[in-house]
């Protein structure tokens, strides 16, 4: 699954966005060290829009904010900005 994490994960918040196993799923790769799951876990968060998933959001945002580079970080930056209101 680490593979197509981000394809399934982005179809999951699409599909069954209230799902209460998709945030935890999340969490669990939250920590992966690669930028392409942490943005597709950022996203799929946006898209779920509970607040266990913008709070999980916010944490995950925070805890890589250090490591991004220039492009990631503005990412990450507008998709806090644009965050939905739970």
């Amino acid at each position: 699954m680490p593979l197509s994490y981000p394809e399934c994960v982005e179809a999951m918040a699409a599909i069954g966005p209230l799902d209460p196993r998709l945030v935890p799923l999340i969490r669990r790769f939250a920590g992966l060290d690669n930028w392409v799951p942490i943005s597709a876990s950022l996203r799929a968060l946006k898209a779920i829009g509970t607040s266990e998933a913008l709070t999980q959001l916010r944490d995950t945002a925070a805890f890589w904010q250090p490591n991004l580079n220039k492009m990631q970080r503005r990412v990450v930056e507008q998709l806090l900005e644009s965050e939905p209101k739970a």
